[in-house]
């Protein structure tokens, strides 16, 4: 769901407006969207290492700093919102096909131990809920 309620907040925004940084020197929306793509982009390729390996190793990623990195993403917001979209609805495919019982397939993160798909998935889920309030915020600002 999180994808279409972003996809709202972008509705009629200039690129402009979606690269304003925030009032108190945070992230535009534009930082906050790529963020939301990499995270995607980490439980992505983490649920490939669930069903591809048994327990497999998941390290930690440093989301936050990729954030401002402007290297490795497209030029336009709405092009880092697609990538996002995209990728989430080739892991949902994945989900939605997934056997019940493989939800507790497990792995080993660095920092929180052993942990399994769904909780891996309901963390990532949550994290993004986190974001929306933060664009609605810029949204008006903007």
């Amino acid at each position: 769901q999180t994808p279409l309620d972003v996809a709202v907040l972008l509705d009629g925004l200039s690129e402009e407006a979606l690269s304003q940084p925030a009032e108190d020197g945070g992230w535009a929306i534009r930082n906050i969207v790529s963020h939301l793509r990499d995270a995607q982009g980490v439980i992505g390729s983490r649920i490939d290492l669930f069903l591809n390996e048994e327990n497999p190793v998941l390290e930690s990623k440093a989301v936050f700093a990729w954030a401002r990195d402007e290297n490795e993403r497209p030029p336009l917001t709405r092009e880092i919102f697609a990538a996002y979209h995209a990728s989430r609805q080739e892991m949902i495919a994945k989900l939605e096909a997934l056997p019940f019982a493989d939800w507790w397939r497990t792995g080993r993160h660095q920092e929180f131990g052993v942990v399994s798909i769904k909780q891996q998935v309901s963390y990532f889920a949550s994290h993004e809920l986190t974001h929306l309030p933060q664009i609605k915020r810029l949204v008006k600002q903007s």
